[in-house]
């Protein structure tokens, strides 16, 4: 049995469809596959996120519901009631060098 040019050309044409189709599916497994990646990456980080965010809501709450026994300062309330006892030119002079004197952090 002989097979003609024309069924040559035939076989060729359909192993290189065959090819192609085969390089099409495997690119589209590696798209799935980078897909399926970055979905559960992205799960992740919400997770993080939520954990996070629950944590600022719990220290958040722990500060705003936290009570200072200022009797173990006695030096800061005998500080703060001189200040309140004088004029309020040394009040302001004070509360400037306070505000002077802080150091912020960027």
């Amino acid at each position: 049995m002989l097979i003609s040019s024309k069924n040559v050309e035939i076989i060729k044409n359909y192993t290189k469809d065959i090819k192609d189709t085969t390089k099409t599916i495997r690119n589209v497994n590696d798209l799935n596959m980078a897909i399926r990646d970055f979905e559960h990456s992205a799960f992740e980080v919400q997770q993080e996120n939520n954990s996070l965010k629950y944590e600022l809501e719990i220290k958040d709450e722990e500060y705003r519901t936290t009570n200072i026994n200022m009797a173990k300062y006695f030096n800061i309330m005998f500080a703060e009631a001189k200040l309140m006892e004088s004029p309020l030119e040394l009040q302001n002079q004070v509360a400037l060098y306070l505000f002077n004197s802080i150091k912020l952090e960027k």
